[in-house]
């Protein structure tokens, strides 16, 4: 089960990866929270293009998607951020918590 874990989560570092190298980011970029199935998620694009679509709460081990539009806005909001200073979007469970961001 470890395995199978690992093998995603390094695709999606490869993905990040290819995004931060091929994409300029430039002050046209922004995020927006969206509705999904059965809660909210955001998207982060630069100008008309989505750069990342986020439907689920990052790293937690279930698939569900944040639980409120705020908690979604915030986690957007910080991926945005981290994007913005050239850093990997990723959130960490760490900022999950710090952004007090409920999950089941």
């Amino acid at each position: 089960m470890k395995t199978t874990r690992i093998i995603p989560l390094t695709g999606i570092i490869n993905i990040l990866l290819l995004i931060l190298t091929h994409c300029k980011v430039d002050s046209s970029v922004d995020y927006r929270v969206i509705r999904v199935e059965k809660g909210w998620g955001y998207e982060l694009y630069n100008g008309q293009k989505i750069i990342i679509h986020q439907e689920i709460i990052p790293v937690i081990e279930r698939n569900s998607p944040f639980l409120s539009r705020s908690d979604a806005r915030k986690t957007g909001k910080l991926a945005l951020q981290k994007l913005s200073s050239g850093k990997i979007p990723s959130i960490t469970k760490r900022d999950l918590d710090s952004l007090r961001i409920a999950y089941p």
